[in-house]
């Protein structure tokens, strides 16, 4: 029974008997942070829940500012130039992340992934988005 890529897989794997994957990696030591693993999933779901309110913020946000600076007649356009895009690097974000975990690990990709998630509200916050009141400004 394999449910890779998800939190049941996870729980699964820590419970089973006789996985060779539970809480001790083969030499020995103690697997990740914790040994068990639970308190790091519990980590990870609370990343993952900051993240989406993230984003849901930055899309009302987003969202509300084209609607508003957008005249009428072009709106549909700006609006479905926007998901081309965004929706566009996808894949290209996905390769990526497949090529950075390839050549380290899989560990070390989300490392690196939960650094740029850190770093970037930073850019914002260093920028001169910060002064403005009004974003046509």
């Amino acid at each position: 029974m394999v449910w890779s890529g998800s939190s049941r897989g996870l729980v699964a794997r820590e419970r089973l008997p006789g996985s060779s994957e539970q809480g001790q990696a083969e030499d020995g030591g103690d697997r990740g942070a914790g040994g068990d693993g639970y308190w790091a999933l519990g980590l990870f779901a609370l990343g993952n829940a900051g993240l989406a309110a993230g984003v849901v913020i930055s899309s009302i946000n987003t969202r509300t500012h084209r609607q508003v600076a957008s005249p009428p007649e072009l709106l549909s356009r700006v609006m479905a130039t926007v998901r081309f895009v965004s929706w566009g690097v996808i894949p290209v974000g996905a390769l990526a992340a497949g090529g950075l975990a390839t050549w380290t690990s899989p560990r070390t990709a989300l490392w690196v992934f939960c650094a740029v998630n850190l770093v970037s509200p930073l850019i914002l916050w260093a920028s001169a988005i910060r002064s403005r009141r009004d974003l046509v400004d």
